[in-house]
């Protein structure tokens, strides 16, 4: 599909009575999440279980806040599954029952992989999933595994007393906040976290577009000014806010966390290139090779005291899924 065709498909959808109900049913009974298993998502929540466990004691009674639930909630319970509370937070209910069917039926044929990357006896997984595995309520599902589903749901103002989660997740959630409430939903992390506590976070920097036009560069949005890019781009289907790679990292440090670890990936040198020179003005004082990052995943710590020096340990990259279909705990879903 050519990328001019999606996005003007999405922009009248977003406009036209009846728009939002139809783009749901387009994507659900047509699109990427007619079959989740074509994805990565259930990857994605192995790859979070295998980051995790070296940074935690025990996931058992691991007290969970995720960013973004998303329409398919592998994250949420396959941590639920290993004993985490999870609370998992989104602007709108998206975990409809025929999607949850899909979920469980993948995350049941993962059970093991579950059980051995996050070092917990396979049975206990095993029994933990026979008391969801017929239910389509995520709510009920949720609850069962000592969790919660808060949707909808306000990042910006969450509903726990200071320093009281252990883990927070987002997985291709952050570049779909508003720049205007990045920084408060930022903030309430840290401020929710306890000192010591860690966040996980896995961020897409590249243009969505270049995934269904293959001669589309993976950084073409760049050359859009703020203006053009909110007008005819940012609308109630998808909201992108653009930061680079530079700014989160510049977000973090001035918030208070720590930096435990941070992985990039890069343009594919094989796929259509993106000249710098082509960089809208409000890109034009980042580096080349800044403008190049399509991706990165990062662990923060909340210090334990305040006067902790924030650390930076740069490592190789891991696969990284470029599937945003994720959506974020804020009232503007992208």
């Amino acid at each position: 599909m050519r990328w001019w065709f999606k996005a003007g498909l999405e922009w009248w959808l977003a406009r036209v009575p009846g728009g939002l109900a139809l783009h749901s049913q387009l994507r659900t009974r047509q699109g990427e999440l007619a079959n989740p298993e074509a994805g990565s998502r259930f990857d994605n929540a192995l790859w979070i279980l295998e980051q995790t466990r070296p940074l935690v004691d025990s996931f058992e009674s691991l007290r969970v806040l995720e960013l973004g639930t998303g329409w398919i909630p592998a994250i949420a319970v396959s941590n639920m599954l290993c004993g985490a509370r999870v609370e998992t937070f989104d602007v709108e209910c998206l975990v409809k029952p025929r999607l949850l069917q899909l979920c469980l039926q993948g995350i049941q044929r993962r059970l093991p992989q579950i059980a051995e990357t996050a070092g917990v006896a396979e049975q206990v997984v095993h029994d933990r999933f026979e008391l969801i595995a017929n239910d389509l309520d995520f709510h009920s599902v949720a609850e069962k595994l000592g969790g919660s589903y808060c949707a909808p749901g306000d990042t910006r103002d969450l509903p726990h007393d200071d320093n009281q989660v252990d883990l927070v997740l987002s997985s291709l959630v952050l570049a779909q906040i508003p720049l205007e409430l990045l920084d408060k939903l930022l903030g309430e992390t840290l401020r929710v976290l306890r000192p010591g506590g860690v966040a996980i976070h896995r961020v897409y920097l590249a243009d969505e577009y270049s995934r269904s036009d293959p001669n589309r560069s993976d950084l073409e949005f760049l050359k859009y000014s703020d203006k053009q890019w909110n007008r005819f781009f940012n609308h109630s289907l998808k909201h992108i806010n653009r930061l680079r790679h530079a700014h989160y990292v510049e977000k973090f440090a001035r918030l208070g966390f720590e930096t435990l670890w941070l992985r990039k990936q890069f343009e594919t040198p094989s796929g259509p290139q993106f000249s710098a020179e082509r960089a809208a003005p409000e890109f034009q004082d980042l580096p080349a090779e800044e403008l190049s990052i399509v991706s990165f995943q990062v662990a923060l710590r909340k210090p334990m005291t305040t006067s902790s020096t924030p650390r930076t340990q740069q490592s190789a990259a891991d696969p990284l899924d470029t599937d945003p279909s994720h959506t974020a705990g804020t009232p503007a879903h992208g």
